[in-house]
């Protein structure tokens, strides 16, 4: 958020956009492929019993049951496995993008902790400068990634050569 950017900065909007079309378009599909497969299955198999509701309160015959029991399992776990963990890295990528202060902050901290946060704050910032000491001329890290995700295989392992080497003359 420094040096005029703001929160939304570090979302790579293009991929959220298609995240979120793929969210909006993927029942529709599944409802015309739904509608597809029974007008097919219709076609092929002549079986009255599997279209129609039993009559009464008679159960359906066992191997329909079977049939909705493997095909209602294969349908929870498809679900639970794809749709949940894309919808919710999508809400969690839209908060984070958009209000990362409340992220990043403790704010329900009372006010005489302050200092104290403040002083471990540097304690821990000393510590960590004498495990890994910051070097005066750090390695060209954009050169090194950019190099790394490089389409040649090659590349991509001198690149990661180097940035090991450079992370060693750091020790």
């Amino acid at each position: 958020m420094l040096h005029g950017r703001s929160g939304l900065s570090g979302v790579d909007w293009d991929q959220a956009l298609k995240v979120g079309y793929a969210l909006l378009l993927s029942p529709v599909v599944g409802f015309v492929c739904a509608g597809l497969l029974l007008w097919v299955m219709k076609l092929f198999i002549r079986n009255r019993q599997l279209y129609q509701a039993p009559e009464s309160n008679q159960p359906p015959p066992v191997w329909i049951r079977g049939l909705l029991i493997l095909t209602c399992t294969g349908v929870s776990f498809a679900h639970g496995s794809n749709d949940g963990q894309k919808g919710m890295g999508l809400i969690m990528l839209i908060l984070v993008g958009t209000m990362p202060i409340a992220y990043a902050l403790n704010r329900s901290l009372p006010p005489d902790q302050i200092p104290r946060v403040a002083a471990l704050n540097e304690v821990t910032a000393h510590q960590l400068l004498q495990l890994q000491p910051a070097s005066a001329n750090p390695p060209p890290a954009r050169e090194v990634l950019t190099g790394f995700v490089g389409s040649n295989r090659h590349e991509s392992r001198r690149a990661a050569r180097a940035g090991d080497d450079a992370a060693r003359s750091r020790r």
